[in-house]
């Protein structure tokens, strides 16, 4: 009778744990390229900073630009990869972009 329950058994616990290693383990790819358009983003508005300090109008107007056309790609990128990314991952994604967003703006209110 115990071997009935155990072999019953068997086959479900197998499928809990393949689909938790499909779903749980991996990076999705729309995470991992929206991660890589943040890093990217960061470094642009790092260097919007360099510029700034340095008091560069030059550089800033130019990369003032760039981060302007950035924004307009994350609202692509993120409608694009929603359906890609969990719901959790996204609201960090999103997060982090308004962390990064939000150095830039303090940057353009006090210049």
């Amino acid at each position: 009778m115990r071997r009935f329950k155990t072999s019953r058994y068997l086959p479900i616990l197998i499928l809990l744990f393949c689909g938790f290693l499909a779903t749980a383990c991996g990076t999705s790819a729309g995470k991992l390229e929206l991660t890589t358009f943040l890093e990217k983003y960061e470094n642009l508005i790092n260097d919007f900073k360099m510029a700034y300090d340095a008091s560069d109008q030059q550089k800033k107007t130019r990369l003032a630009s760039e981060i302007s056309a950035m924004m307009s790609q994350w609202v692509e990128k993120r409608n694009e990869m929603n359906d890609q990314v969990t719901p959790q991952a996204m609201d960090e994604l999103v997060r982090e972009y308004n962390r990064i967003t939000s150095k830039f703006n303090d940057l353009n209110k006090t210049g």
